[in-house]
């Protein structure tokens, strides 16, 4: 086995070894809110709000879940009461009051976002 194969072996048996730890202590949680930040992962919420940033000013600083709620529900209360950061997608025009689909947002986080898990701490190497 190489140099290469082993590290990437023990990196694998790594992050499978803190997932089931994760999982595990986040089974105990009353809410799944609580057991997102019981695994020490911060909650994102894409919504339009007075507190909401526009998507290209993000920069994320530690591992997410990123929540996308449905065109017409939105994100459930529980999630934005204890959001660490709230993003949106601005529109061209000011006002606007409809919502993306929520594939199409998926889409443009996704490619926003993707800089982020190529490079370390979200800067170019």
């Amino acid at each position: 086995m190489t140099p290469q194969e082993k590290r990437k072996e023990l990196l694998s048996a790594t992050l499978v070894k803190n997932l089931e730890k994760r999982h595990f202590e986040a089974y105990y949680c009353p809410t799944a809110a609580e057991a997102i930040e019981k695994a020490g992962l911060d909650i994102v919420c894409s919504a339009l709000s007075k507190d909401s940033v526009p998507v290209h000013s993000f920069a994320p600083q530690k591992p997410f879940v990123l929540f996308i709620g449905g065109e017409k529900r939105g994100i459930s209360a529980e999630f934005m009461e204890k959001a660490a950061k709230v993003v949106h997608i601005p529109y061209a025009r000011e006002g606007v009051r409809y919502s993306l689909p929520a594939a199409s947002v998926c889409a443009i986080y996704a490619f926003k976002l993707y800089g982020y898990a190529c490079t370390k701490d979200g800067k170019e190497q």
